[in-house]
Formats: structure tokens, sequence, C-alpha cells
């Protein structure tokens, strides 16, 4: 009996071990090394450049509009990456690292501030904001505003990324399974523009992390967002 006991326990530690060294060498080590990345300096300025330039320049088209919408989906590292963004548009009595440190080059950070000119002026506000497998709890760290905010118990200002609604217009899609996705709206307050909504895109950590783009439930949601947020 001792034996098939200890031969049980080994096949189960085997077992446990295999699903870590899948956990580690298939999502951890590429889903964490861009967010380390992010939070170095150069990491920042390199992602933020190239990010922002192809949103700048399918947006480049409506810069003389008197009201412009955006609508975004953000998912993974681009989660915190739409919030980086609409927080430099957004934020009141604020200059924008972006700008300040001319992370864009000579063309993205003066074209950026134009956008938040018109942010700033109203004449360019937020529509819809859907977010999957947000990371947001894991950056918010990187920021000492941020640390400040939510050690005060305040909680991240929704206003501050152009989040001012009474309906939902955030939603945040995560999956249970997945190990870098997380439920995000708490972060926020108030917080009642925004929805968290489970959904099971993987049975696996790798593929609950990378399902959302084709899970039904995050494209109805999404649509509907948007949809609603159209004029």
């Amino acid at each position: 009996m001792g034996r098939i006991i200890s031969s049980f326990l080994t096949g189960v530690f085997q077992g446990i071990r295999q699903v870590v060294t899948n956990v580690r060498e298939g999502v951890v080590s590429f889903g964490l090394t861009d967010v380390v990345y992010y939070c170095s300096d150069d990491g920042e300025t390199r992602v933020r450049a190239q990010v922002y330039s192809q949103v700048l320049l399918a947006m480049q088209q409506y810069l003389t509009e008197p009201n412009v919408k955006i609508h975004l989906f953000g998912h993974s590292l681009g989660v915190t990456i739409v919030h980086d963004f609409l927080f430099g548009l957004f934020k009141k009595d604020h200059e924008p690292d972006f700008v300040k440190h001319n992370q864009g080059g000579p063309w993205t950070s003066p074209e950026f501030q134009k956008w938040r000119d018109k942010a700033q002026s109203g004449e360019l506000t937020v529509g819809g904001v859907s977010l999957a497998a947000s990371q947001l709890p894991l950056m918010v760290m990187r920021k000492q505003v941020m640390i400040d905010k939510l050690y005060s118990h305040q909680g991240l200002d929704p206003a501050d990324i152009g989040v001012v609604s009474t309906g939902i217009q955030v939603k945040f899609f995560y999956d249970v399974d997945d190990v870098l996705g997380f439920s995000s709206r708490n972060l926020y307050s108030p917080n009642d523009a925004m929805m968290d909504i489970q959904v099971d895109v993987g049975d696996t950590p790798q593929s609950a992390h990378t399902g959302y783009w084709k899970n039904e439930t995050v494209i109805r949601e999404t649509a509907q967002l948007f949809y609603d947020y159209a004029s």
C-alpha cells in the first residue's frame, strides 16, 4: 500500500511540475518580459513611440474635425498602453512624459500634443474602451503618483483617462485561468462607468491569455459598447 501511495504521489508531483513548467515557459517568460521591458525607461520610450505613432497616423485625417470620438481596444500590456495614451491626452494640469521627454520623436510627440490640446478643449472625447487580460494591477506600482492614490484609498480617477459617462463606458474582460489577466475595475474610483466581465476563453494558462480575440462574449460586448457610444 505504501508503495502504491508513493507512486501515486510521485505522479501527482510530476504532473504539477509539468504544469508549472508550462506556465513558466509558455506564459510567464513571454507574457511578462514585455511588462518588464515597458517598465524600463528605454522600453517605455520605444514601445510608446511605436504604438502611439501608429494610432496617431490613423487619427491624423480627423485632426481638423471639431468633434472627434475615439474608441479603443487593448489586450494584455496593450491595456496599460491604452491607459497611458488616454492619461496623456485627458489628464488636466499635466505635461505628459511623451511630450516632455520627446519620447515619440520629431513628428509623433508634437502630433500627440495637438490631440492633447483638442482633448483639453473638448474637441476630442472618449467613446467605448474595451480591455482584455488587463495587467494594470501589476503596473500601478511603476509610478509614484498611482501608488500615492491607492495608498490614500482614492483610486485612479476615470476622468483622467477621459471616462466621464454615467453609463458603462469601460469593460474589462478576464479569465480566471489567465495568470496574466486581472479584473481591474476596483483600481478606479468612482468606477460606476466601468464593468468587469468574467469570460472563459481557454482552458490552459496560455490559451486563457490569448483567446480573447475570438471569444464570442468579448466580441459581442465590445461591439455593443462601441455601438452605444457611436454618436
